[in-house]
């Protein structure tokens, strides 16, 4: 089976566009000296409610390398790439629904593949591998055989996660160190109180019912959680973070929702991943300067983005295929302004509750269950033409 790996998040597009936003300071070195940060909006002796968010884990958006799905009343519709070739590839980017057996609850992309957790806990995947269903299934256009039961959690970003009773697996790119592929569910290490996992490149971040967030693999940037290193490393407290609510990796670095609305990353930072005007990578969290009030984030590759309670949507990350949303795009890795390193809102959307990622696309979810997407139209398969669009476009209306 030919899988396409994680280097294509990082592919740069031709074309260059001129800039108006302000150049990004791109100090090197690496910041190993960072204090562990308590959220003073959390005093340690105040206790963290009993949900803290968590209840809101489950994921209604996903986005693939050009591809989105959206769950609406328990169906999913998706557009883009994933239904290329076989499955009914459409030039003119008119959504399609995916007959999922049984009411779907949460779902998830990776590349041209996405899954769907049900309501009995049920994971269905479709698409073009990564699907967990053996090396000779590759394609599947409408689901009908279950990857794996008796799931509560299911991601997606690099491969596909889901959490059960006995532990979490992984299909496609499993998240450990080496080259693995694997096209059946694999079983990784995780701690019993373990509500949420993320998946980054060879290493992932587990969040557990303490709030606390505990990472496993490679970890030459300090994404596991230590300081940086060519070994990898067992599962490992991230410094700084005890009032976690939301997880998400992707690429080397991750980022963490507080419960007081805030955002903490740590990793690698060469793409602005961490939120901060400097290159270095750190192994501590540290808040995000000025983004507050957060609901929900999302990390894919090079780029991230979250919702804030107003319903605004920021970015930050690459402008390699405009994702920023801002009507700026930028191809060339040496420019000043190749890198968004501190959150940009995306100026047109105003109403989001969710927000996605893919390697080549982002897209909200609007309150009257729209969908709006901007980035690289891959496969001539979302409803722009084949290139990039910067600012976002409707591409699934309202149900």
């Amino acid at each position: 089976m030919k899988f396409l790996r994680l280097a294509t998040a990082f592919v740069l597009l031709a074309g260059c566009e001129r800039v108006v936003s302000p150049t990004p300071s791109r100090d090197s070195g690496l910041s190993q000296d960072v204090v562990p940060e308590v959220d003073s909006e959390v005093p340690a002796d105040r206790a963290i409610p009993a949900d803290a968010g968590l209840v809101a884990l489950a994921r209604r958006l996903s986005a693939g390398l050009s591809h989105v799905c959206v769950l609406r009343d328990g169906r999913v519709t998706c557009a883009g790439g994933i239904v290329a070739g076989a499955m009914g590839f459409d030039p003119e980017g008119r959504p399609r629904p995916v007959q999922v057996p049984g009411m779907v609850v949460s779902i998830s992309s990776f590349q041209n593949s996405a899954c769907a957790l049900s309501q009995t806990g049920d994971v269905y995947c479709w698409g073009n591998n990564f699907l967990g269903l053996g090396a000779g299934v590759t394609e599947v256009a409408q689901p009908s055989v279950a990857t794996l039961s008796e799931a509560s959690f299911l991601s997606g970003a690099i491969g596909h996660c889901a959490l059960r009773g006995d532990g979490a697996f992984c299909w496609g790119e499993v998240p450990v160190p080496g080259p693995t592929l694997a096209d059946r569910p694999q079983r990784l290490d995780v701690e019993g109180d373990t509500v949420m996992l993320a998946a980054g490149f060879r290493f992932y971040c587990v969040l557990g019912a303490d709030h606390r967030v505990r990472c496993r693999g490679v970890n030459d940037h300090g994404q596991s959680g230590r300081a940086p290193s060519p070994e990898a490393v067992p599962l490992t407290e991230v410094q700084g973070l005890q009032d976690a609510v939301e997880v998400r990796s992707g690429g080397a670095a991750s980022c963490a929702r507080r419960v007081s609305g805030r955002v903490a990353c740590w990793g690698s930072n060469q793409f602005g991943t961490l939120g901060t005007r400097r290159e270095r990578d750190q192994f501590v969290a540290a808040n995000m300067p000025g983004l507050e009030n957060v609901i929900q984030i999302a990390v894919s590759g090079a780029n991230a983005c979250a919702v804030t309670q107003d319903g605004a949507v920021w970015c930050w990350g690459t402008r390699q295929a405009g994702l920023m949303g801002d009507g700026v795009r930028v191809a060339d890795d040496q420019s000043p302004d190749f890198v968004q390193s501190t959150p940009i809102r995306v100026p047109e959307v105003a109403d989001a509750v969710e927000t996605a990622v893919g390697t080549e696309v982002a897209c909200a979810l609007r309150r009257d269950q729209s969908v709006w997407c901007w980035g690289r139209n891959n496969h001539s398969s979302l409803p722009w033409p084949n290139g990039t669009v910067s600012r976002p476009v409707r591409v699934v209306a309202a149900p």
